[in-house]
């Protein structure tokens, strides 16, 4: 939480040219190092940043958006900081402020205070109060500017959203078309950031980190290769759910596999090629049918139908 720095006058880099003056977030480099000295060392191109700096500020450089110092209560440790630096407060005063190996922890770091500090029903001036900074009137204004959102209405996850974008460029000096704006634009490229405020919030409530869970695509995909009959007959084989709780008939299929593999000596195992070739013989005669008998869908529908028939009654056989 530090003040918002001048801006300078120095244009904004063209589009295809930042990727050649910094670089992305990855898992094997930082778009800047952590220190000031390390990153004002790094500008070999001699780039000149908000109030006249020669590198990014610490929530650039920390992949801490919101500028949040450290907790009593290891809130940052939870969510993955790495390391940990004095910075100088809105107050003047030195404020512990927690680096992360990514942006995505940084912004759930945001999430986690605004749960902690300000609770299940958010404004933007309950916000400005929990912050404390230095010019509050300014902030939030720009707040406001930005979103569109009176200071006191509760915000849902998408307004929140929207608010801790506005922040995250205020904490940046990122509040106009300049070389801050540019490189906070870049280190959140692809950060959802309403997911991780959500992910960090829930951490301070279950003190857990909880993730981002992916959507799966194999539940996706399957029901769209599938005729009416052969989702229904997925739809009730009693597979059950995973351990890793994943509910997709692909996983519970696999699950179910290795529960029958556990519980049968080898020499009662009937092999998978066993089970499955009914399945492949009706496929193999329905390609080579007459033409005028064949339906394009069919061969492939009989042979998902009959492989997940094959496949129940392998469980079955114990």
């Amino acid at each position: 939480m530090v003040d918002a720095p001048k801006t300078t006058a120095m244009p904004p880099i063209p589009t295809a040219r930042i990727g050649q003056m910094f670089a992305s977030p990855s898992d094997d480099s930082r778009m800047f190092p952590v220190s000031y000295k390390e990153a004002k060392k790094a500008n070999t191109l001699g780039l000149t940043f908000a109030g006249g700096n020669s590198a990014p500020p610490a929530s650039i450089r920390h992949y801490n958006p919101g500028a949040i110092g450290k907790r009593s209560d290891d809130g940052h440790k939870l969510l993955g900081a790495t390391s940990m630096a004095d910075l100088p407060g809105s107050d003047g005063n030195a404020l512990a402020t927690p680096a992360f190996d990514s942006p995505e922890d940084g912004v759930a770091y945001y999430g986690y205070f605004i749960q902690a500090r300000v609770g299940d029903q958010p404004t933007i001036d309950k916000i400005m109060k929990a912050y404390a900074t230095g010019h509050p009137n300014k902030y939030k204004q720009y707040i406001k500017s930005q979103t569109g959102l009176d200071t006191t209405q509760v915000l849902d996850e998408d307004q929140l959203a929207s608010v801790a974008k506005a922040m995250f460029e205020w904490e940046s000096g990122g509040t106009s078309d300049n070389l801050n704006a540019q490189a906070m634009t870049r280190m959140l490229d692809g950060v959802d950031i309403k997911a991780q405020i959500k992910r960090g919030r829930t951490a301070f409530t279950t003190q857990e980190d909880p993730g981002v869970v992916a959507a799966d695509p194999i539940a996706a995909i399957i029901p769209q290769s599938m005729d009416p009959e052969t989702q229904t007959l997925l739809a009730n084989l009693d597979a059950p759910v995973s351990l890793n709780g994943n509910q997709s008939a692909n996983d519970s299929l696999g699950q179910m596999m290795s529960a029958m593999a556990s519980s049968q000596q080898p020499s009662q195992r009937q092999s998978l090629s066993e089970a499955l070739a009914p399945a492949f013989a009706e496929t193999e005669r329905l390609i080579n049918s007459p033409p005028e008998q064949k339906n394009p869908a069919q061969p492939r529908n009989n042979f998902v139908r009959t492989v997940m028939a094959g496949l129940q009654g392998l469980m079955l056989r114990r």
